[in-house]
């Protein structure tokens, strides 16, 4: 009798590609005991470095990439940005800093390009140096010589860099050649901003990238999808295969025929396929074949290159969507780490280049762009100090709200300083606002002031609620008691 895998083993290797595979492994030689042991097994290979517009397609479509770089740059770009004005050194010995609300520089950071926001360019910016290590932006200028509009420029259409020798030499190149608006094209070397980290093997060269080094977690992610689509897509897994004895050898392509037409596709995954057993008088064999992603421990293997990319990016796994032994303690932490380690280092790289390339194009040396402090604990202790500061007398009314980013009441008022209730309240020129000796009612009504402030202050709309409740019954009483007296 034939054997009963005598057709069905060589349908399955063609259909998996292994004899394409040992042909190759096998080459014209004859193979070896050694080559004939692992004939149909692929060679490990070496996973070849990607390009860079691979890099940028893979960010578009690798979910372990691109779910916690996206985390990254739009978390950086959001941040407010601010433009001061330098000035001399005040009486603390710090410089006198005033925002400047109205300026081109401001404009243009608000609004690069007609097609851009500022934070629409400013993500772009940390996707480019987070994938690829560079951020070249194209300036085009004014009649004046200040920036008109700044265009990010992809990476890889970076065709040529500049090479200017000193003293010069016959094969300088004092020009870009870049790829812009599908045309090879020249440009000034002062027509192209080149922001970069540089590549220690290169310092001044192409930079290189945070996520280059994830090059081989990627490559798999990829091939364990791709696995995943042939799987559901062909139906390329049995589930069982079922010995029948006594099945006709000349009914095995039909049987193949069926498996085709019954295995294939997602709608037939798991189907036990039938093939004739050897021995027509022995027992029906079920040969359990499964191999399911769990079994291939994909599951874990896809997590454990999620957590590899996380890992490089700095991203805590709540920042992601993965709260897996979570609390609110962890999710704070995992903020706090996210603000101080990834926005805020992206925003001082920003700021360090914009303003030694761009800010100094306005002729104005005191102007500076600066982002709005991005850690969350910082900005509470800000608050704390500010708070502490108005309550002990050791701050104006303006610098108070100049310290939470509000408008500045100005004059006598915004000078005020705030002092405990038994001291006289001085303005900043040391001028005598109310003196403590004043009426028993004045005094009170002062203190009710005080309190009001106070009220303010409390950092939650019910608390204030709640204090301004107490602050009522505290004053009509007091005021009751004044009149009886």
């Amino acid at each position: 009798m034939a054997r009963p895998f005598e057709n069905f083993v060589p349908r399955l290797r063609a259909f998996f590609g292994l004899d394409a595979q040992q042909r190759a492994v096998q080459g014209s030689a004859t193979p070896g005991p050694a080559e004939r042991r692992t004939v149909g097994l692929p060679r490990p290979q070496r996973v070849k470095p990607r390009t860079d517009k691979e890099w940028l397609t893979t960010y578009k479509q690798s979910a372990i990439l691109r779910i916690p770089l996206n985390r990254v740059a739009e978390d950086a770009a959001q941040v407010t940005w601010r433009l001061w004005r330098i000035g001399d050194p005040g009486p603390d010995g710090r410089p006198e800093r005033t925002e400047v609300l109205q300026h081109p520089l401001k404009a243009l950071w608000d609004r690069p390009n007609p097609f851009m926001t500022g934070t629409q360019f400013r993500k772009l910016c940390v996707l480019y140096k987070k994938l690829l290590g560079r951020v070249p932006v194209r300036v085009f200028y004014n009649n004046d010589g200040t920036p008109q509009s700044l265009w990010p420029v992809p990476p890889h259409h970076v065709l040529e860099l500049p090479k200017i020798s000193n003293p010069p030499e016959p094969s300088d190149r004092p020009y870009w050649r870049i790829k812009w608006q599908g045309q090879d094209t020249l440009i000034p070397v002062w027509c192209l901003l080149w922001i970069m980290q540089p590549d220690p093997e290169d310092p001044y060269g192409m930079g290189a990238g945070d996520v280059e080094c994830l090059n081989v977690q990627v490559t798999l992610n990829q091939q364990m999808d791709e696995w995943s689509t042939v799987f559901f897509r062909q139906g390329a897994h049995i589930d069982k295969i079922v010995v029948v004895p006594g099945l006709n050898e000349e009914n095995i392509d039909e049987f193949t025929q069926d498996f085709e037409a019954n295995h294939v596709g997602t709608q037939n995954v798991g189907r036990p396929f039938f093939v004739a057993g050897r021995d027509g008088n022995a027992a029906v064999q079920v040969v359990d074949l499964g191999k399911a992603h769990k079994e291939l421990d994909w599951v874990a293997g896809q997590q454990m290159l999620g957590n590899r990319a996380r890992h490089v990016l700095g991203v805590p796994p709540e920042l992601v969507g993965d709260v897996t032994d979570s609390n609110r303690a962890t999710a704070e932490a995992a903020d706090y780490i996210h603000s101080k380690h990834n926005i805020k280092n992206e925003l001082l790289f920003l700021a360090e280049q914009f303003n030694a390339l761009v800010t100094p194009m306005y002729g104005e040396p005191d102007l500076v762009l600066e982002p709005d402090e991005c850690v969350r604990e910082t900005a509470e202790q800000k608050h704390v100090f500010l708070n502490d500061g108005w309550r002990s007398g050791t701050i104006t009314r303006d610098e108070w709200r100049a310290g939470h980013g509000m408008k500045l009441l100005g004059g006598d008022t915004g000078r005020q300083i705030n002092i405990p209730v038994n001291m006289a309240m001085m303005d900043a020129a040391g001028g005598s606002i109310q003196v403590a000796s004043a009426e028993p009612a004045q005094r009170g009504i002062t203190q009710w002031n005080r309190d009001l402030d106070d009220i303010l202050l409390l950092p939650s709309e019910q608390q204030q609620l709640q204090a301004l409740e107490g602050f009522r019954t505290r004053r009509d009483g007091n005021g009751a008691a004044h009149a009886h007296t």
